[in-house]
């Protein structure tokens, strides 16, 4: 029984042994796991700062098409004005050519009443 109680020491010391190493592994892996995750967390960060700043370029982006928008829209107004204000013009201009023309008539009877009353 002596003999049968070392072996089972034995074998008792062996799987002590082989479980200290397991833990002693299991402790390495969960030691490289938690660098994994913290270099996980730092590169999720990284990505975030990146993406604020995509966001960030997006949001000027888009405001400076706005602007630029209402900036046309302007323009565009402005440009119908002219153009309305161009055709008051030439209406205008038609209208004096056309008065223009009376008073050349008038002038020219005026004229010649004068000269048939000498």
């Amino acid at each position: 029984t002596n003999d049968k109680n070392e072996n089972e020491l034995e074998s008792l010391r062996l799987k002590v042994e082989s479980l200290s190493e397991e833990k002693s592994n299991l402790g390495e892996k969960q030691k490289l796991t938690f660098e994994e995750l913290e270099n996980t967390k730092i590169e999720l960060k990284k990505l975030i700062e990146q993406l604020d700043i995509v966001v960030s370029e997006r949001d000027e982006s888009s405001r400076r098409a706005n602007e630029f928008q209402k900036k046309s829209k302007a323009i565009e107004i402005e440009g119908q004005k002219a153009f309305s204000l161009n055709e008051e013009m030439k209406k205008t201009v038609a209208k004096l050519e056309t008065e223009k023309e009376d008073l050349i008539m008038k002038q020219m009877e005026k004229d010649q009443l004068m000269m048939e009353y000498q």
